[in-house]
């Protein structure tokens, strides 16, 4: 998604929850390239270890893989439980509750 569609979304569904938001802008490399999540991860000063994507696609997966952090895999947006499965998702989630029961965990969720 865009910059300012990842923002919007993000305000509007999980205020206060989400530490940054960042989509593709003209001087951003597409996914699977890992370019956002290690550019945010080095904003937040956040090592792998801390760090998940919330995706819903193989290309979230592999960019996750490739900036070598997990990926909660949720199962209401493009690619069904069975075909992120297929594509290797270890952590999905089929409602917004349980993607915030994960999120807000001291455990870790991955």
């Amino acid at each position: 998604k865009n910059d300012d569609a990842a923002r919007a979304l993000c305000a509007r569904f999980f205020p206060g929850l989400i530490d940054r938001t960042r989509g593709v802008r003209v001087d951003t490399e597409r996914k699977p390239s890992p370019q956002l999540l290690t550019e945010t991860m080095a904003h937040l000063g956040c090592a792998a270890e801390e760090t998940v994507m919330v995706g819903d696609s193989e290309v979230d997966l592999a960019a996750a893989a490739a900036a070598g952090i997990g990926c909660i895999a949720v199962t209401w947006g493009c690619r069904s439980a069975a075909e992120l499965e297929r594509a290797g998702a270890t952590c999905r989630v089929s409602d917004c509750a349980e993607l915030l029961r994960l999120l807000t965990n001291s455990e870790s969720v991955l």
